[in-house]
């Protein structure tokens, strides 16, 4: 008896102890309402602050000597703050749910520096755009860019070929960056967002303006870093496996998309997998049309080959682009390791590629002539091929213009020390090489003859970033790199029926060795010289060299084998922001940025539109941009954010195209007539001015209204003539309402009238795609609805330009899409 008594004591005091230890000590778990992500950095505490813990990167918090009676509080910048107790934690599973703030108390931009910076105080106009705004959607990323943020402009060429414009900068006078590595390739400078699984972004930040202090060359309208998640690293011995999963689809294109992530933590390493693939299977745009345009934008007629000759077909639905699929896939892979507390090794390797498919906008164009190689006209109609001998109809220019499949990689190593052998705070080490594909090919309406050219790509870039703390109020930060860059290109020409073939007399890209490489140094200096007023400064030196060797082709009219330069290049930054309060903000930036010719400029022989042909100018020098800013921001709390800002930038020895007769030579014969010859040249002094705001208004904590619009003016002071790119008001409003589960949209998209006569006099306009007036305004309605099921599945329908609109952004050669229905389905595991 008495032992049976020793064992009832002993195991109701073990029961009482461990009843009093796990009340001891409360787990909680943080996610975000809505989505179920994890929260990170989360502030928890109890008995006025004597009890506290932060959420880790698993969003679990542990609070230790907790009361079963503590109420639990929640703090953190960019979510509402909350208060629970402990029954009602109980009811969820020890998950805090927290409802994210739609304006964010305070915000930290990477970008700008390089480094954490709170984005108020920098003095360039920035935008961040967080996952949850785009990831569901699944469109290729830069169009979402657009699409989220109001302040981006896109051009639409082709599906899968997609330009970006800031400020009316776009090709390479605008940085992309992925995670921040150079991603621009000869010809398609913005496609390196193909690369990019959109489930595996974190967030895109913009800097407007010149960025040359801290990117160098090519960062004059601002620069794009899309910056992607980090693999999740754990401080204990049990592997933990989580991912995501995101399936979608779209009615206008045909279009099916899916991605998948998986993120695999252990001790001290964390790694991200992850893969999505697009497939589409037509353009289809807009049947709302102008009243005053009523043959806009219609894609009346293309061409058919039947019995090896080529037959124009009347399109019985002139706004779907017929032979307009089009596939991608991406795959990529991310390795976060702590080799020790101060030393952190990051690597990354990320790989696409897209399907052949067709440049619709090229397809487009018209000749001279309206003949075919017999002196008729042969139209395809419903009673079969009819011949029109005697027409003023203009013939299709080409029977066929597409891009191959390509593969386009890029792999990368990031090395963090907070106890660096030199001087410094902090060091990080980043190297990274990028491989692409490019290539295109033509064959004219009734030639048997498809020419184009196929080139690689590769480049190597390493960077040395060191930032230290001066002192309590000043920083001070340095850095190098290198670039180096090879380019290889084949020009090809064969014939479909085995006939002579009639070759190019001149190559796309010099066909022999092509090489560019850049060393560069900076300094930056940031210092607080009150609590109000804070000073950035900086400068920045370049060193670029460019070497390009014709083999078996010349260079048109030159004549020469060799185009070669050597340049130095000096930029530099000083922006001062004001603080009188904590509402208000005011902000003056002076910075400079250049752009060195790459062998886009300076030698690349093409015809960018029928019957001009561009040739390479191998005086070529680097193009300067001066720009001067002024930013207002006012902002309360967590409620309003307003901003509004004016600049200036001045283009020095700005690179133009205009009209060329070296050696008394004005034209010409390429492929089949004379061709008008224009080149990129340097001019005396060019502007952009121009303007815009952004109102972000949270008017309940469900409702949420954001605006922002853009206008620009450019001109070429030395021919008054406009610069190219340059586009109209442009903007979009935006409300947002949360309700339980349900979050709800209404986005409104608009572009302002452009005339004819403010469009550039060359062809980079594209004004031959507007109207004889110029580019019609228009405005698009969007309406998106998510529900949560659970904490696991969430779903998305969209209906997009619900009036079905027909419209054609400036610039751009073919029109964007019609009425679209999306649905998406996402599952987080």
């Amino acid at each position: 008896m008495i032992r049976i008594l020793f064992f009832l004591f002993f195991f109701l005091n073990l029961t009482l102890l461990n009843c009093v230890y796990a009340s001891d000590t409360l787990k909680i778990e943080v996610r975000q309402a809505g989505n179920n992500r994890i929260v990170e950095n989360a502030f928890l505490y109890a008995q006025n602050g004597k009890v506290q813990a932060f959420s880790n990167e698993s969003g679990v918090a542990k609070l230790l000597n907790i009361q079963p009676t503590d109420t639990i509080f929640f703090s953190h910048p960019s979510f509402y703050s909350e208060s629970i107790s402990q029954e009602e934690l109980t009811k969820t599973g020890n998950i805090l749910y927290v409802l994210e703030r739609n304006i964010f108390l305070d915000e930290f931009i990477v970008t700008a520096g390089k480094k954490d910076e709170p984005r108020d105080l920098i003095s360039n106009v920035t935008r961040i755009q967080y996952n949850q705004s785009f990831s569901l959607q699944g469109h290729n990323l830069s169009t979402e860019i657009v699409k989220q943020s109001g302040q981006h402009r896109i051009l639409y060429n082709s599906p899968g070929e997609i330009e970006l414009n800031i400020r009316g900068f776009s090709d390479h006078r605008l940085l992309t960056l992925v995670d921040g590595t150079r991603t621009a390739q000869p010809g398609r400078p913005h496609q390196a967002y193909k690369l990019i699984n959109p489930l595996l972004v974190d967030r895109i930040e913009t800097v407007f303006g010149p960025g040359s202090l801290i990117y160098g060359s090519d960062a004059i309208g601002g620069v794009v870093n899309v910056i992607t998640k980090k693999p999740r690293i754990l401080l204990n011995d049990k592997p933990e496996f989580s991912g995501e999963a995101m399936i979608s689809g779209n009615t206008a294109n045909l279009e099916s998309n899916i991605s998948a992530l998986l993120n695999s933590s252990f001790k001290n390493t964390g790694l991200i997998t992850a893969f999505s693939f697009q497939n589409s299977e037509q353009h289809q745009s807009g049947s709302r049309q102008n009243p005053f345009y009523s043959d806009f934008g219609k894609n009346n007629q293309y061409i058919f080959r039947q019995d090896d000759r080529d037959y124009i077909v009347n399109n019985p639905s002139p706004f779907t682009y017929p032979n307009s699929s089009f596939q991608q896939w991406n795959f990529a892979q991310k390795l976060r390791t702590q080799i020790s507390v101060n030393r952190l090794l990051e690597a990354y390797f990320y790989i696409a590629g897209e399907e052949e498919h067709n440049a619709l906008g090229r397809l487009q164009e018209r000749s001279e002539s309206p003949f075919n190689q017999d002196g008729v006209l042969e139209v395809f109609e419903d009673t079969g091929f009819v011949s029109y001998p005697d027409t003023n109809v203009q013939n299709l220019y080409f029977a066929e213009f597409y891009h191959k499949p390509t593969v386009q990689w890029i792999a990368g190593i990031k090395y963090a020390d907070s106890e660096p052998f030199l001087p410094g705070d902090n060091m990080n080490v980043h190297i990274s090489f990028r491989k692409s594909e490019n290539n295109q090919f033509f064959r004219l309406l009734n030639s048997p003859d498809i020419h184009g050219f196929e080139s690689q790509f590769m480049a190597l870039q390493a960077n040395l970033d060191m930032a230290t703390s001066l002192t309590e109020s000043s920083d001070f930060s340095y850095g190098l790199e290198a670039d180096i860059n090879f380019t290889e290109s084949e020009t090809i020409s064969e014939s479909i029926d085995n006939t002579d073939i009639d070759e190019l007399n001149f190559s796309f890209y010099p066909d022999g060795k092509n090489l560019k490489y850049s060393l560069s140094a900076y300094i930056r200096y940031d210092v607080d010289l009150s609590s109000t007023l804070r000073l950035t400064q900086g400068f920045r030196y370049s060193f670029i060299n460019f070497e390009s060797l014709y083999d078996e082709y010349s260079m048109p009219v030159y004549n020469n084998k060799e185009i070669a330069y050597r340049r130095s290049a000096f930029s530099g930054s000083f922006g001062i922001s004001y603080r009188p309060s904590s509402n208000w903000n005011f902000n003056f930036t002076a910075s400079s940025g250049y752009r060195s010719p790459n062998i886009d400029d300076i030698a690349k022989t093409h015809s960018p539109a029928a019957g001009i042909l561009m040739i390479p100018n191998p005086i070529l020098k680097p193009e300067y941009a001066y720009n001067v800013e002024t930013r207002v921001l006012f902002k309360l709390s967590d409620q309003l954010r307003a901003e509004a800002f004016v600049y200036n930038t001045i283009l020095k020895n700005a690179i133009v195209v205009q009209n060329v007769s070296p050696n008394n030579t004005d034209s010409l014969p390429y492929l089949d007539k004379s061709h008008k010859l224009v080149s990129n040249v340097n001019i005396g002094t060019a502007y952009v001015r121009g303007g815009g705001y952004s109102v972000e208004a949270a008017l309940t904590r469900d409702l949420f209204v954001e605006s922002y619009g853009n206008f620009a003016v450019g001109f070429d002071s030395d021919f008054n003539e406009r610069l190219p790119g340059i586009p109209p008001f442009y903007g979009l409003t935006r409300v947002n309402y949360r309700y339980e589960k349900f979050n709800f949209s209404i986005r409104w998209n608009v572009q302002a009238w452009k005339p004819s006569n403010e469009f550039s006099p060359y062809f980079q306009d594209n004004l031959t795609y507007a109207t004889a007036e110029g580019s019609p305004a228009y405005h698009v309605f969007d309406f998106d609805v998510h529900r949560q099921i659970n904490d696991k599945l969430r779903v998305y329908a969209g209906l997009h330009n619900i009036a079905d609109a027909h419209y054609r952004p400036y610039g751009s050669s073919i029109s964007g899409i019609g009425r679209n229905l999306r649905l998406g389905l996402y599952l987080n595991y």
